[in-house]
């Protein structure tokens, strides 16, 4: 995942861990296994918030907005994970 990417609903981004997957990797890795092992995950890894991005300014339509979604960094290392599958 690009260190640039978008933080998720918990704030971190791509870059945090990175810079400290010495901390969190056994975390990670660990939630990673038990997700593909046995099918669960953290309900709080699911969440994601929606957000919209005016395109123009003093956007007053909702086809003036440009919906993104946040989430959780681990969701999307998952998701790469299927993707790639």
């Amino acid at each position: 995942m690009g260190e640039d990417s978008a933080p998720g609903p918990d704030g971190f981004n791509g870059c945090f861990f990175q810079h400290f997957w010495d901390v969190v990797g056994d975390s990670v890795y660990h939630s990673m296994l038990k997700f593909f092992k046995i099918g669960w995950i953290l309900p709080s890894l699911n969440s994601n918030l929606v957000v919209l991005i005016p395109k123009v300014p003093k956007a007053d339509t909702i086809n003036n907005f440009r919906p993104i979604t946040l989430a959780n960094f681990q969701f999307k290392v998952i998701t790469k994970f299927l993707v790639e599958r």
